[in-house]
């Protein structure tokens, strides 16, 4: 089991997607589909988060070096609610939400960590998208960035 620090958590993407509650393995099948076709070399595994005490909750996880995307899908009522995280457990986030002993990083492993990023990111986009046309619901809810430290990926 995992123990994700929500401080160590350097960027974060979601998308709400209305009435479609039952659609959270589908949405993990086409993620899985769509990380298959990247051919990126890396593992995609299945882990539950929390704390020994706390709730679980199931996440698709994919690593690079000391890197890791959680992907997480959630019913919530009738709603569908997906998620992505970038961990990283040298980042530091403030509780105010600022960012405070910031990764100190040389500019390649910083292009490579957007790479990285941003490759793991549109799988989760893209299940969403297709999630979104087969319900054939207006995307306009649709978010095509995830937010944080690395800025809009």
């Amino acid at each position: 089991m995992a123990k994700v620090r929500v401080e160590n958590i350097m960027q974060t993407w979601d998308t709400h997607i209305p009435g479609q509650w039952q659609k959270v393995d589908k949405y993990f099948d086409i993620v899985n589909e769509e990380f298959q076709k990247k051919k990126t070399g890396l593992n995609a595994s299945w882990e539950n988060v929390g704390s020994m005490l706390g709730s679980k909750k199931k996440f698709l996880s994919i690593g690079w070096g000391r890197y890791r995307c959680y992907i997480g899908a959630n019913a919530f009522g009738t709603d569908l609610v997906c998620t992505w995280d970038l961990y990283d457990p040298n980042f530091v986030r403030s509780n105010d939400g600022k960012f405070s002993g910031l990764f100190k990083s040389e500019f390649n492993e910083m292009t490579d960590l957007k790479a990285f990023t941003a490759t793991i990111l549109s799988c989760a986009i893209t299940a969403a998208d297709k999630i979104f046309d087969e319900a054939n619901l207006d995307k306009k809810g649709l978010k095509q960035n995830s937010s944080g430290s690395l800025g809009p990926v």
